[in-house]
């Protein structure tokens, strides 16, 4: 019986939506008689006429119905039939007929990368019905995110949002999908600002420069100050500005030119300044050298370590020397050559370089350019991402010479430290570590996907979009491009003619894809 009776509340609320052509809450004679010409209502009753609801159920006299009235009307009826069967069900507590203001469907919402939002939704009914909130399709309620929840009364609060958060947020009545709210969620971030170089010495009459990179969503605008002032930049003959601002040149330098140059990015999320320095005296100062600023380029003969302002070695490793604390080579005996998998920058504090052949990881000191830890490893480490929120790196271990079959994954935790290092596995996938076949930690977050029964050729995150490349498993032939929600893992589209490498530009603004043929590499730029 009672859910007889939700399926009629149902029933009046859907008949409620569809008579109320105007959308403003209250059904009048004119709309009533309008919809029963126009379905030959008539016909099924003759001399009756749904505009005569107006006379017999307007309780309050004002010429048209409202919400509870036409609920009123069908529960009249709605008793009478029941009497003549059974006892009325006392569990029947009406009808939930759901509205939602027209000046309401949309909602922007604006909030900072860190932020806590709650939403509320605006539909509304008598008595309330329970609610449902979506994103592209899915469910909210049954993503098990600890940082989306949905409150009892209806409201859905995201903690901490970032920029994979933004995006289209949709709540409706459980029982009506009719009536839908949209919320837009916009996510901005503080402007990043780093200037280079922070110090400079200039004779008179030189030229000096400074590069400003700006990062931040929206993209920020830039501006020039000299000691908290705004520069002028209407002297062509002095100041050069280059790259939408991003590059200030300061021509024939003169003594008034000392000072501190400021650049500012200014966005909705806030205003960020940093400061170089700029000194113009007969004989400059040298300025130290940045003992941090060190390239590592790795041959078959050991590691070569650079100075990138003069492009002049500074130190090598050779295949041959015994790594510090162990009785183990770098490489081998003389002639063995050196192998040599990917190597990535730990916090400026470290190198992380794999050895595929030799199964393990070799950490090496940034400042003091030696090998400070051997991790060993499973099979033929390949890949290495380091995830700075985690201070952890991830590995990927081919287990093979060639890039086929299934994979195994470890991490290497407080990465970052100085301590003696170990790569652990993570938790298993469905009882089981080797039946990986790619994956992908974008940047910032520290999320992971892991892809199987498709090997993943490359992918890339665009605004909260996942952009997948899939290849056959054996045959590697290219199936395409799919495109997901990051937070939802909701497949949005398949592309199957779209073949080639996603790429994201620097700013992440712009996708390209790598469309390699015999013929050479097309670019396809999507937006």
């Amino acid at each position: 019986m009672s859910q007889d009776n939700h399926s009629k509340e149902y029933l009046v609320s859907i008949m409620f939506s569809h008579y109320d052509r105007n959308n403003n809450g209250n059904l009048e004679r004119e709309e009533l008689e309008q919809f029963a010409e126009n379905e030959d209502l008539e016909e099924l009753c003759r001399g009756c006429n749904l505009g005569h609801m107006i006379s017999y159920d307007d309780t309050d006299g004002d010429g048209k119905l409202n919400v509870n009235e036409f609920y009123m009307a069908f529960s009249k009826l709605y008793k009478k039939s029941l009497h003549t069967q059974i006892q009325l069900d006392r569990s029947y507590v009406g009808v939930s007929v759901v509205s939602l203001d027209k000046s309401l469907e949309v909602n922007h919402i604006s909030a900072r990368v860190g932020d806590n939002v709650e939403i509320k939704c605006d539909v509304t009914g008598t008595p309330p019905p329970p609610l449902m909130w979506r994103r592209n399709g899915a469910d909210l309620e049954t993503l098990n995110e600890s940082e989306i929840r949905v409150f009892n009364d209806g409201s859905l609060y995201l903690t901490k949002v970032q920029l994979i958060h933004a995006g289209n947020y949709t709540c409706h009545a459980v029982r009506n999908q009719d009536v839908v709210q949209t919320h837009i969620l916009t996510i901005h971030t503080i402007p990043e600002v780093k200037v280079t170089p922070r110090f400079q010495a200039k004779r008179l009459k030189e030229e000096a420069s400074i590069r400003c990179h700006v990062a931040g969503e929206p993209l920020p605008r830039v501006e020039w100050l000299k000691n908290d002032e705004a520069l002028n930049h209407d002297q062509p003959d002095k100041y050069n500005l280059v790259g939408n601002g991003t590059k200030l040149v300061i021509k024939n330098v003169d003594y008034a030119d000392t000072g501190a140059y400021m650049c500012q990015a200014s966005s909705i999320g806030g205003i960020t300044r940093d400061i170089s320095s700029l000194v113009v005296q007969e004989q400059p100062t040298p300025t130290t050298e940045n003992e941090e600023r060190r390239f590592f380029s790795f041959h078959n003969w050991g590691i070569l370590v650079y100075e990138p302002s003069t492009c002049r070695p500074r130190h090598e490793i050779r295949s041959t020397d015994v790594i510090p604390g162990t009785q183990e080579y770098v490489c081998g005996v003389q002639g063995v050559p050196c192998s040599w998998g990917r190597a990535i920058n730990v916090a400026n504090r470290y190198v992380y370089v794999s050895q595929p052949d030799k199964d393990r990881v070799l950490v090496i000191s940034e400042i003091q350019m030696v090998i400070v830890d051997v991790v060993p490893t499973d099979k033929n480490p390949v890949q290495l991402w380091y995830v700075p929120s985690l201070d952890q790196v991830w590995i990927l271990n081919w287990r093979n010479e060639k890039d086929i079959d299934v994979k195994t994954v470890q991490v290497i935790e407080d990465a970052a430290q100085k301590k003696k290092h170990r790569a652990i596995r993570p938790e298993p996938i469905d009882a089981q570590f080797d039946i990986i076949q790619n994956i992908y930690i974008p940047e910032p977050q520290a999320s992971l996907l892991i892809v199987k029964n498709v090997l993943v050729y490359s992918r890339a995150v665009l605004h909260g979009f996942v952009v997948i490349e899939c290849q056959e498993p054996v045959t590697n032939r290219p199936t395409g491009q799919l495109l997901l929600d990051y937070l939802t893992d909701t497949v949005l589209a398949y592309k199957p003619n779209l073949l080639g490498k996603p790429t994201i530009s620097p700013d992440s603004r712009h996708l390209v894809t790598l469309d390699k043929q015999d013929t050479g590499v097309t670019l396809v730029p999507m937006v």
